[in-house]
């Protein structure tokens, strides 16, 4: 429902400044009456309400009953298609992703008709603020088109199949809303005036051809061309019509002169809220009296990996206009762009079978069958199916946890099981290869186990792995977890949460409740909430920016690297935080950075600060100490409970692990130890000048006396350079 109100409010800001103004001289036909053929249509539901809750997805309906819609491959609430056509009984689209923010470009995906199988083919752009209104499938040039609003400019796009690229052809004259192509390629466009033009593609002019008076959103329409008879139907809502409440469909008769256009009704009952976009509509050129496609289609592989498959199916009863068939010929089967066969028969709803022994090799091949009669060769069906040897299904369950140390890794998935397209797989011939990423290692090939230790890693990183599994057809991949692993750090450690890399690849963040939310580090939204924007962990709940489904008690870790600690010497932990609610942190020890290794040290409750301060509050803990020389990682877990108001959010900063010592006054002269204590630096020990340096590098103060008095220096990060003998220790404070 999130995408549908954002969407409507689109199309309402549109229409807000561009109501329909057009006064050409083009007759306004949108009032005459036409018969309405019964012609499926699909086509890609943004909102359709009478789905239930899957209200996203591609769905058909018929022409001459737009009103009843049914969805076939539902998609999820937070992804789309900007626009979407069909080559070849392929459904591809221009998807995007729902954000907080609106939608975000994606992949051009692909979705067989037949069986809903769904592919990403690749990213359509890298520009987040483009927009693809529309696609086309040109058959005469047999070339997938596109329209997108870029920078002002409305330009015609070819589509790539195989990469997802989209590359300009031309600009054009007037900014297009929906786009198709004729049998003979010619290409025409909606717009937002109502009216439907022919493109010159060479030039990027326009002519007007029909004005409807359905002034248009300049997005989220679908023009597509009935092959049949040649009408050209539009999914379009208006303005001027209602507001823009309603999707409608209409039809163009282009064969009439002048060209006419009527509206077939509502798209959808009227508390659907549907929209439709991306249209196909499946055609026979031999008529309506020609036979619809055959039924109960299936393709039966040979077993063991032979190149031979049994193909099914039942002869039509029905034309293509949904009448009873009058006759048969014969059936004609392809592979592809090849002939394979052709049966003589003449019995209706006969369920016959053929055998093709005359696959070349191993692969997926698309059968296309349909019926002929006295009017032509009817309605194509089609089926893909995989035949021949197989290539291994993907590895399952693939997970990667750090040891002990955090040096190494240890990898574990279940084998192979079968083909990756249900066929035939010899199990003795696969092995599993494993790549490290994002430094591209190949770490180990041809293995039989499924598990493996990866010791080779030198530099501490975030990593991912690949397993591949392998056979001489081919190889299939799975994916790992990421992890964060390698060298542990020295102390003293600390961190400032500034540079966003090095968090990156040192600390982990782990979504305990899963609920696709956890820490975030130095986001800037400090600086609305606490007027500043000190970088942090942080953990906010607000509904202006927080997903709606996040409801749930928070569960979320971040662990820091690994870090060495030496036998027998006291460590502390220090941090500064703040909050706008009680939040309940837990800090832990572990000797790795998962949540697993991890033991409670401390259980805090750390409380609001005060209303309108914007401080930092100071904690420090002591560390167990260790027997021996160990690598440890230290966890911060948050359990707060989901709160009443919707909102919180607390920040963790200047983190430090230093050995711990007790300094006062009385110590030995030779140490030196530098602490803030009521606002005041005091600089304990005997020196020869003191230099205070801001965060940036600036030198703000320089002293030889043992206190820099509360007041003197502003509130911030600093680095207290203290010089005794020629000598220079360097220390961090924090001034509150």
């Amino acid at each position: 429902m999130k995408k549908y109100l954002f969407l409507l409010v689109c199309v309402l800001f549109a229409h807000s400044f561009y109501a329909l103004s057009y006064a050409g001289n083009v007759n306004n036909n949108s009032n005459t009456e036409q018969k309405i053929p019964h012609r499926k249509i699909y086509g890609f539901f943004l909102v359709n309400l009478d789905f239930g809750n899957q209200q996203y997805g591609i769905g058909s309906l018929y022409a001459d009953n737009p009103a009843e819609a049914e969805l076939l491959y539902p998609f999820g609430n937070q992804e789309g298609l900007f626009a979407g056509a069909v080559a070849n009984n392929v459904y591809y689209g221009c998807s995007y992703i729902y954000k907080s923010t609106g939608p975000v470009p994606s992949d051009l995906i692909s979705v067989d008709l037949s069986t809903g199988e769904r592919k990403n083919i690749g990213p359509w752009t890298e520009d987040i603020n483009f927009k693809v209104n529309d696609m086309a499938y040109n058959g005469y040039d047999e070339k997938m088109y596109a329209v997108g609003f870029q920078y002002g400019t409305s330009s015609l796009f070819t589509v790539d199949l195989e990469t997802g690229k989209l590359t300009k052809v031309v600009d054009l004259q007037k900014t297009a809303s929906a786009i198709a192509a004729n049998f003979f390629g010619k290409m025409y466009c909606t717009c937002m005036d109502g009216g439907l033009y022919e493109i010159n593609t060479e030039d990027g002019s326009m002519t007007l051809v029909c004005q409807t008076e359905m002034d248009s959103p300049v997005a989220n329409l679908g023009l597509e061309f009935d092959h049949t008879d040649g009408s050209l139907y539009w999914a379009c809502n208006s303005y001027t019509k209602d507001k823009g409440q309603f999707y409608y469909l209409g039809r163009f008769d282009m064969k009439a002169d002048p060209i006419t256009f009527t509206l077939a009704g509502e798209i959808g009952s009227p508390t659907s809220y549907a929209q439709l976009l991306g249209l196909h509509v499946p055609y026979v050129l031999a008529g309506e009296e020609a036979p619809a496609a055959p039924t109960n289609i299936s393709v039966t592989p040979y077993d063991n990996g032979e190149l031979k498959a049994k193909i099914k199916w039942t002869n039509p009863t029905k034309n293509f206009g949904g009448e009873n068939l009058e006759d048969i010929t014969m059936i004609t089967i392809k592979r592809g762009d090849d002939h394979v066969g052709t049966i003589s028969t003449k019995e209706l709803g006969a369920e016959l079978e053929f055998e093709d022994t005359t696959i070349p090799a191993s692969g997926e091949y698309k059968y296309i069958i349909y019926a002929s009669n006295h009017k032509g060769d009817g309605e194509k069906a089609y089926i893909s199916q995989y035949i021949g040897m197989d290539v291994p299904s993907p590895v399952k369950n693939l997970k990667v946890v750090v040891e002990e140390g955090c040096k190494t890794t240890s990898l574990s998935w279940e084998k192979s099981e079968g083909g990756a397209h249900g066929s035939y797989v010899d199990p003795a011939t696969i092995t599993y290869k494993i790549v490290r990423y994002p430094d591209e290692v190949v770490v180990a090939e041809n293995l039989k186990e499924t598990s493996y230790k990866d010791e080779s890693i030198r530099r501490l990183a975030a990593y991912h792995y690949k397993v591949f599994a392998v056979n001489e057809i081919g190889e299939t991949e799975a994916y790992s977890n990421s992890i964060i692993a390698g060298p542990a750090m020295d102390i003293p450690y600390n961190e400032t949460f500034a540079e966003i890399n090095a968090i990156s690849n040192q600390w982990t963040a782990f979504d305990a409740n899963n609920d696709n939310y956890t820490w975030m580090f130095s986001t800037g939204a400090g600086q609305y909430t606490f007027g500043d924007a000190t970088t942090a962990a942080e953990y906010y709940i607000n509904p202006m920016f927080t997903p709606q489904d996040i409801t749930s008690d928070a569960d979320e870790w971040i662990v820091t690297p690994p870090i060495n600690f030496e036998a027998g010497k006291q460590y502390s932990l220090k941090f500064d935080y703040r909050s706008v609610t009680d939040e309940n942190l837990t800090v832990t020890i572990g000797n790795s950075n998962s949540p697993e290794a991890q033991e409670t040290i401390e259980e805090l409750t750390l409380e609001a600060i005060p209303e309108q301060s914007t401080d930092f509050v100071a904690k420090e803990i002591l560390l167990p100490v260790s027997n021996s020389d160990e690598v440890r990682a230290i966890g911060f877990h948050l359990t707060t409970p989901y709160p009443s108001t919707m909102y919180s959010f607390i920040q963790i900063a200047n983190m430090e692990i230093s050995e711990y010592k007790a300094v006062d006054e009385t110590e030995a002269q030779d140490r030196i130890a530098v602490r803030v204590v009521d606002g005041s630096i005091m600089i304990y020990g005997e020196f020869n000048v003191a230099e205070i340096y801001s965060a940036d590098g600036m030198k703000v103060a320089s002293t030889t006396e043992n206190i820099v008095p509360a007041g003197t220096i502003d509130k911030g990060m600093y680095i207290v350079r203290v010089v005794k003998d020629n000598k220079a220790q360097t220390f961090k404070v924090m001034m509150k």
